[in-house]
Order: structure tokens, then C-alpha cells, then sequence
């Protein structure tokens, strides 16, 4: 670590450095200003620092040109510009003597500002994050209501149309049971059409076709002789064509009984 240097010492070396002619290729006054202007840092710090300062720590040099008011400039590419406007070139040792290091209370009056300033653009960009977050909230707010309104409809919609659908389910029931009881109906009123039918249409021999061909056959029985006399083949053919007569009769029935159900 390098020893702090007297302002007197420091002040009278950076000078004597600065008219040196064998130190204008790394550090020498500036052509337009008083400033001092040091062409590369590396260069300066390995050729003309350890010669006049027996270090080559270029940190702790500009460190000490701080101290005593020296301002850093703006430079082009490597070239760096330190300016005091109380060191000017062709300067005394008297003249020397008027520079003044920093105060330790300026540099942390210096620094309190500083921070202060710190602390007030913090602070100001703090109330701007909260206020854009309130801004932030607001809208996902608004976003959120606007959601919540679109499923209430949502559900509301939903809600009608399964009370539209067990309306329909009920209506469908009504119709089923409905079509049920008017074919249990229309069964019925079939059943009844043929008993009645068959009831008013009972022939004269008797009341079916059993008992009617059983009357038939006994009274064609007793017009026959007990000696045999009459043929037996005119029986026989009378017989047929009353058979014959009986089923035209029935299939006569069948028909009439075929068109009421298909009615």
C-alpha cells in the first residue's frame, strides 16, 4: 500500500512531471486548457509513476489529484483529462502553497449530499412503482369484475337451458304416455268391434259352426229310411255343398274381420 504523499510534495512532483519533456508522449498539459492530459494509463503507469512516485498504482493517483479538487473530463478514446482551475501551468512553489487539499467534513458533506440525492431519486422511483402498481391493480380489478360478469350470464344461460331441457324430457314423457293409453285404447275398442261382430253374426243353425253342422248332419238323418232306399252319393253331395256354403260363409267373416283391423 502506497504511503500518502504532502500536498506540497504531491502538488510539486505533478508539476515537475508536467514540464518534463521526456514525459509529453505519456502526460502533459492540454493545448487549449490548464488541464492535464494523460494520453494512455497503462503507459503513464508503467513509464512515469515509478519514476516520480516510486509506485505504479495509477488508482491511488487519481486518488490524490481528487483530494485537491481535480475533476475528471471528458476524453477521446484512451486519453484522460483532469482539470483544477487553482493549477495552471509555469506555477511557483508559492503558488503552489494557495491549493488546499479537501476537508474530511467537505468530502463527507460532499458524500451526504451524494446520498441524499440517491436517497430522493430512490425514493421518487419508489412512488412511481407504487403507483403504477395501483394503476396495475385497478385494471386487473376492472379485467377481474368483467370476468365475473361474463360467467354470472354464463350460469345464468346454463341454468335455463337445463330447466328448457327437463321441460322437453317432461313433454316427452306426456307424449309416450299418451300414445300408450290411446293404443291400449284403440286395442280395446279392437276386441270389443270383433265380440260384438261375432255376436251379431251368428247363423241360424245355431250359435258356432260346430253346433250348426251337428244340427245340419242330424236333420239330414232323418229324412233317410231305415231300408236305405236313398242313395248314399246324394247324401254325400248334399252334404258338400252344405260345407261348401259353410266355409264361403266363414271365409266371408275372416275378410270383414281383416279390413277392422286394418282400420
Amino acid at each position: 500500500m502506497t504511503k500518502p504523499i504532502n500536498k506540497k510534495v504531491f502538488l510539486k512532483k505533478l508539476n515537475s512531471m508536467l514540464n518534463d519533456p521526456d514525459n509529453e508522449k505519456y502526460i502533459k498539459w492540454d493545448e487549449n486548457t490548464n488541464a492535464i492530459l494523460i494520453k494512455n494509463k497503462e503507459t503513464f503507469s508503467e513509464k512515469v509513476l515509478p519514476k516520480c512516485f516510486n509506485h505504479k498504482n495509477f488508482s491511488s493517483f487519481v486518488r490524490q489529484l481528487n483530494s485537491y479538487g481535480f475533476s475528471k473530463k471528458k476524453g477521446i478514446k484512451n486519453r484522460l483529462i483532469y482539470e483544477n482551475k487553482n493549477f495552471y501551468k509555469n506555477m511557483t512553489d508559492k503558488d503552489l502553497e494557495s491549493i488546499e487539499a479537501k476537508k474530511p467534513q467537505e468530502k463527507k458533506n460532499k458524500s451526504i449530499t451524494k446520498n441524499n440525492n440517491n436517497l430522493e431519486i430512490n425514493r421518487n422511483f419508489t412512488l412511481n412503482s407504487i403507483e403504477e402498481e395501483k394503476e396495475n391493480d385497478n385494471e386487473i380489478k376492472i379485467k377481474l369484475n368483467s370476468c365475473l360478469d361474463d360467467l354470472k350470464l354464463l350460469l345464468d344461460n346454463q341454468e335455463k337451458i337445463f330447466k328448457d331441457i327437463e321441460f322437453l324430457k317432461n313433454e316427452q314423457k306426456k307424449i309416450k304416455l299418451k300414445e300408450t293409453e290411446e293404443s291400449q285404447d284403440n286395442n280395446n275398442y279392437l276386441k270389443n268391434s270383433i265380440k260384438i261382430y261375432n255376436m251379431n253374426n251368428v247363423n241360424d243353425f245355431g250359435i258356432n259352426d260346430d253346433i250348426n253342422n251337428m244340427n245340419i248332419h242330424n236333420s239330414i238323418m232323418s229324412f233317410i229310411p231305415e231300408d236305405n232306399n236313398i242313395n248314399p252319393n246324394q247324401i254325400k253331395n248334399n252334404n258338400d255343398n252344405y260345407y261348401k256354403n259353410i266355409n264361403n260363409s266363414n271365409m266371408t267373416t275372416s275378410c270383414i274381420i281383416q279390413k277392422v283391423l286394418k282400420k
